[in-house]
């Protein structure tokens, strides 16, 4: 008899739930960490899951290290579809219409976004990403223990980044030493030209 792992749901009445199976290639095989969660479940758990999915160097697939898939019971006994990730923001498929199962992309934007995953270069995009994200986390009302450190670490990543802006070393403005320089410059003259014309004609007076 399935049950639901995280609140003992019996799930053979269900007509939807998910089988989840956690490890690297070699453990899912083995069925080390496999389980099943109902519907509400598995809403409640599913971000927590993010982290053990990674994207390849290549960005056109995911490193996994947890598998699910969605069981579906119908009057024709039923069905089995595998739950992907959209290639730029990880969310899950099961949110979406999946219009490609090879280059899977939740929305337009993220598809136009594929190629810009590095934010090394783009500082401001990944404070965005960081905020949304940060959202989506604080809007879940009961965060696992993953969640709550994924939480703390991207609010302490987004401060880190917000306080690289504010403390930029200050460019000197040398404007103000060049312009007193300058007036320094022509008051020594006119006194000299002064002192000079000044001795001159003493001079002239002794004669």
């Amino acid at each position: 008899m399935d049950t639901c792992k995280e609140c003992s749901k019996q799930l053979d009445a269900e007509k939807e739930y998910f089988n989840l199976n956690i490890g690297d290639e070699t453990e899912r095989k083995w069925n080390k960490n496999k389980f099943n969660l109902c519907v509400d479940c598995w809403g409640k758990k599913k971000e927590g899951y993010k982290p053990l999915i990674t994207l390849k160097k290549d960005k056109l697939s995911y490193e996994r290290k947890i598998v699910v898939w969605k069981m579906i019971k119908n009057q024709a006994g039923g069905s089995m579809e595998e739950i992907g990730n959209c290639l730029t923001c990880k969310k899950w498929d099961d949110e979406y219409e999946v219009r490609n199962r090879h280059y899977n992309y939740c929305s337009l934007n993220c598809e136009k976004n594929k190629d810009k995953d590095d934010n090394n270069d783009d500082p401001e995009r990944a404070k965005t990403q960081l905020r949304q994200r940060i959202q989506e986390l604080e809007k879940l009302t009961n965060r696992t223990s993953e969640q709550e450190q994924e939480l703390k670490e991207k609010r302490e990543e987004l401060a880190k980044l917000e306080g690289q802006n504010t403390q930029q070393p200050q460019k000197t403005n040398y404007t103000p030493w060049i312009i007193g320089g300058v007036i320094l410059v022509g008051i020594v003259g006119i006194l000299t030209y002064y002192f000079l014309k000044k001795d001159k004609k003493n001079h002239d007076e002794y004669e």
